[in-house]
């Protein structure tokens, strides 16, 4: 098997852990993510992907939001 990732929920992982990851070449993607905390949290661990409840959010938080 050829697997480069992980996810895990965003609690479960602390910004060092998911640095080792990325540096051993794991993509590492954060879910469980629903409040503007929670989202500033993961935002700040530099995960590769964010899977968030509210796109909206995270949109306007990147700057990407268009309405």
């Amino acid at each position: 098997m050829h697997l480069f990732g992980i996810t895990t929920a965003n609690d479960d992982i602390t910004a060092e852990q998911l640095a080792l990851a990325q540096e051993s070449g794991i993509r590492v993607c954060l879910w469980d993510i629903r409040k503007q905390k929670e989202h500033e949290d993961a935002f700040l661990k530099s995960p590769d992907f964010i899977q968030s409840d509210d796109i909206i959010y995270m949109l306007k938080a990147f700057g990407k939001y268009k309405k």
